[in-house]
């Protein structure tokens, strides 16, 4: 299964993409700020990575 990292720091479009991309059968991580979203990207190893452009941290 393809695995989506969301990084996002409003929560009604984390909720809003997470819930989209799981019914289409995505596996989705979520962060809601730039260093966790760092994080997640090395350690989970995601396929695609939906990023926000204006974030905190």
């Amino acid at each position: 299964m393809n695995k989506i990292l969301i990084i996002e720091d409003d929560q009604i479009l984390v909720q809003m993409y997470e819930t989209k991309f799981k019914h289409a059968g995505f596996e989705v991580e979520t962060a809601l700020d730039g260093v966790t979203g760092l994080e997640k990207m090395r350690t989970d190893k995601p396929d695609f990575v939906l990023l926000d452009i204006v974030m905190p941290k």
